[in-house]
């Protein structure tokens, strides 16, 4: 199940990332779709080399999404047992992984369309529904994001009721607590270098 649902996951960020017209919204919208609109156009320049393509993207997603916040939710409690320089380690180590999920699976997704349905503010952050819209199922993908500074960042994405961040801590904090943090990482490691058991 496990092996199935990550790929689900990444997948539809991607596309939600790459399609669809956004409604005139909040702030946080508005960063989103100024997101969405740049990562089109480096799509569009098929003259680029892909690394290069892919290069530009990730500055984009980089901008718009909370890593650090998206780690250390991904380790839950187990973060506070993390030294500063576990914490920077795990931080660009996840970061990397995640987004080495969806660009690898970006070519793969340019015909869905998104439907953005509703966007919801509670306690300061804000909850964009979407669908992901393909030739027989629409997708559900929500995004939580907070405000830093100036700036609405995506902190977690919900897809078909799952968190993507809990899904992460239920896998992490289970290694963790088994191999400790040298296992986590040779877990990860071992996904970045592509072993499919890992």
């Amino acid at each position: 199940m496990r092996r199935i649902f990550l790929p689900l996951i990444v997948a539809c960020l991607a596309v939600s990332l790459l399609t669809g017209p956004a409604f005139a919204g909040s702030t946080a919208m508005v960063q989103l779709q100024e997101t969405v609109d740049g990562i089109l156009e480096i799509l569009r320049d098929k003259k680029a080399p892909s690394d290069q393509r892919k290069q530009k993207i990730s500055a984009l997603v980089r901008e718009r999404f909370d890593y650090g916040i998206m780690a250390q939710s991904a380790m839950g409690k187990h973060w506070r047992k993390f030294t500063p320089a576990q914490k920077e380690e795990f931080t660009a180590k996840f970061s990397s992984l995640l987004e080495e999920s969806y660009l690898d699976r970006i070519d793969a997704y340019t015909d869905e369309t998104v439907d953005y349905v509703k966007e919801r503010e509670k306690r300061g952050k804000v909850l964009i529904e979407t669908d992901i819209v393909t030739a027989n199922k629409r997708i559900p993908i929500h995004y939580k994001l907070r405000q830093r500074g100036d700036l609405w960042l995506v902190y977690d994405v919900v897809v078909e009721g799952v968190s993507l961040i809990r899904n992460y801590r239920s896998s992490y904090g289970k290694v963790f607590k088994k191999e400790g943090f040298a296992g986590l990482i040779r877990k990860i490691d071992a996904k970045l270098n592509g072993e499919q058991d890992a």
